[in-house]
């Protein structure tokens, strides 16, 4: 299934990318992220309560940050599992300063086994975009919050 979406913070990019490279930060931001550990480096350990529909699990796995181009862009890995199934997220992430602020545009590709599968792409498209919402909301606030 293709990721893609965009959203616009008032905050410049220095304080934007900060943000998004601290996982305490990241933990707090992200709907159903309920764990992320540094294990070393830009590898975390992570879980998470996911609900889609009328179905809920835990998933467990890592979350990798690679191909790190400073203030620009970075890649994300995910791959978690769980009873409902298996699921993988590669995804770029850019940030483009404007005057209004910072642009964060991301790009990917997510898979999935088990009963996440069959649940259809447009159940999980739906909640990957409320999901998408959610975080660019709550980046807001906290930059609001820290910063104001």
């Amino acid at each position: 299934m293709k990721l893609r979406g965009e959203g616009l913070v008032q905050a410049p990019v220095e304080r934007v990318w900060q943000y998004l490279h601290d996982p305490a930060v990241l933990k707090e931001i992200t709907p159903f992220v309920t764990r992320l550990d540094r294990v070393e480096g830009n590898t975390y350990t992570s879980e998470s309560e996911v609900k889609v529909g009328p179905i809920r699990g835990t998933f467990r796995g890592k979350l990798r940050i690679e191909d790190i181009e400073p203030l620009k862009e970075f890649a994300v890995i995910l791959e978690q599992g769980s009873t409902m199934g298996q699921s993988s997220v590669e995804m770029r992430i850019r940030l483009q300063e404007e005057e209004e602020g910072t642009r964060i545009e991301y790009e990917g590709d997510a898979r999935m086994s088990g009963l996440l599968a069959r649940m259809g792409q447009r159940l999980i498209g739906s909640t990957v975009k409320k999901v998408a919402g959610e975080f660019f909301t709550n980046l807001q606030h906290r930059l609001q919050e820290d910063w104001a």
